[in-house]
């Protein structure tokens, strides 16, 4: 019973696992939830500048230096890493900035989009 038990965990521990490597975050809300939410904005969080996150994603200054200075010390960016590292405050607020955003803050670079607007002269009478 008890090998039983053991193996029924690691069985759901590992498609918890391959769950979470299928998100696509450039698509929000994060589904499945559990685990999607938590494993793209831990990938979001590890690898955006500060002014990615101060601009771009809109979190506090104080919140985003904490965040880079924690990936400054440590590697350990694995899924909820920044759960660690914040308060429960800051973690509340980065998940409900998250959480109420649209889906157009997590594309590459939207904010350098150009619009191209062509003008048609009609011939000469």
């Amino acid at each position: 019973m008890k090998t039983f038990l053991v193996s029924l965990v690691l069985i759901v521990l590992m498609c918890s696992s391959m769950i979470a490597d299928n998100c696509d975050c450039t698509i929000t809300p994060y589904k499945p939830d559990p685990p999607c939410f938590l494993t793209c904005v831990s990938k979001i969080l590890a690898n955006a500048s500060y002014s990615e996150l101060t601009g771009k994603y809109g979190l506090s200054e104080d919140i985003s230096k904490k965040i880079i200075q924690a990936r400054e010390k440590t590697p350990d960016t694995s899924t909820g890493w920044y759960r660690n590292i914040l308060s429960n405050s800051d973690v509340s607020r980065v998940d409900a900035q998250f959480n109420s955003r649209s889906s157009d803050i997590y594309r590459p670079d939207s904010s350098t989009t150009t619009t191209t607007t062509t003008t048609t002269t009609p011939p000469p009478r």
